[in-house]
């Protein structure tokens, strides 16, 4: 029906009707994401139906758990999982003392804002049933703030356009910020393997154990010789302006990536090459997001 009423104890709405309607009806509630910071909050927005989006602000691990955790309040709904909307925060300028300024009043802002809504005497969230996690946030060291500070500065992009694009401080900001190609590695004994296969990339300190490699589709170039490159069988090809996109199967699990080539550079489907990064990042596979 388009006319509705709505008898509550604090709101009541006679018959009415809202002009202008959407085209297409019902669809129109089934995209609504909801950003929240509560359990209570996440599961009012699962238990309604709505979808999750959220700020890249915490580690890997924390997000992922957010994520499993309102998709397990859908699934006691009968609802499908849901893909989140995540954000990313950034402040980018010309130059690096202006980002670290824009960087300094957010945080300052930030900061001032976390004291004024839970921590300085504020009495406003005691007894307010739903504002439980709020009341724990007021009483809480303010420690936990500065950490979480921390992390917004480890995990989000600040600084000039070059070096955002050129220095991704996570994988998240790598993936979010131009196209990527990603590998599985394993760094041992100072060098970067795939499958058993030492790479011509020195991981530069990086720690031992699992990692991803990271670099763009025109930060590749096709080598000859295999030693020390990545190889991969061609599954697909495309047209990319002057170049040539190839879609790469490489490894023992086929992992797929994608690296350009000159448009002159023809290869066959199911063709085998070799390549090699030209520009890269390793990531742990435990690194914040």
């Amino acid at each position: 029906s388009e006319r509705f009423t709505f008898d509550g104890e604090i709101y009541k709405i006679p018959p009415t009707t809202i002009r202008p309607q959407a085209r297409h009806k019902g669809d129109l509630t089934k995209r609504i994401k909801a950003a929240f910071t509560t359990k209570a909050s996440a599961r009012l927005a699962a238990e309604n139906g709505l979808g999750q989006m959220f700020v890249s602000g915490d580690n890997l691990d924390e997000m992922t758990t957010q994520v499993r955790q309102f998709n397990e309040i859908r699934a006691e709904l009968g609802l499908p999982p849901d893909q989140p909307t995540t954000l990313l925060w950034m402040y980018c300028a010309e130059t690096p003392a202006e980002a670290e300024e824009g960087w300094t009043y957010f945080y300052n802002q930030l900061t001032a804002a976390q004291h004024h809504y839970f921590e300085w005497n504020n009495p406003g969230f005691e007894g307010i049933h739903g504002y439980e996690e709020y009341l724990k946030r007021q009483t809480a060291d303010v420690g936990a703030a500065d950490a979480s500070f921390a992390a917004r500065r480890a995990t989000q992009p600040i600084g000039t356009p070059d070096e955002i694009y050129d220095r991704p401080a996570t994988p998240f900001v790598f993936s979010f910020i131009g196209e990527a190609s990603e590998v599985p590695v394993t760094v041992a004994d100072h060098h970067v393997y795939i499958d058993e296969r030492p790479l011509a990339i020195h991981p530069n300190g990086h720690a031992k154990g699992p990692a991803t490699l990271f670099f763009r589709p025109h930060h590749a170039e096709v080598v000859q010789n295999e030693t020390g490159a990545v190889p991969g069988i061609v599954r697909a090809m495309r047209r990319h302006g002057g170049t040539r996109r190839l879609e790469l199967e490489v490894g023992l699990a086929r992992h797929r990536i994608e690296v350009d080539v000159p448009a002159e550079n023809r290869v066959p489907i199911r063709g085998r090459i070799a390549i090699k990064p030209t520009r890269w990042a390793l990531f742990g596979r435990n690194h914040a997001a």
